[in-house]
């Protein structure tokens, strides 16, 4: 199956989804995705990190609770770091 997806630039491709199953804290999903392999690997080597940073003895829901508000914490942490430096990046043209 194709899925349209936007790249960088905003350009629409055409990609072709594939099934992997992951394993997340105590059970496996199949899911259907477009990335690649090596990218793919990268994003449930975060997942895996910060499901251990949670702990072994939660159960399932809570433990994808925990790991959904860390990555979100995550990301507008980086979010605000990286508007800071376009602010600073701004200032000086």
């Amino acid at each position: 199956m194709r899925t349209p997806i936007a790249d960088s630039d905003g350009a629409m491709l055409a990609v072709e989804k594939r099934s992997v199953r992951i394993k997340l804290g105590k059970r496996s999903y199949n899911v259907r995705t477009a990335l690649e392999p090596e990218q793919l690997d990268r994003v449930v080597a975060l997942l895996h990190r910060v499901i251990e940073e949670s702990g072994d003895n939660r159960d399932q829901e809570e433990l994808l609770v925990l790991t959904s508000l860390r990555l979100a914490f995550f990301l507008d942490d980086i979010a605000s770091k990286l508007e800071s430096l376009l602010g600073e990046g701004r200032k000086r043209i």
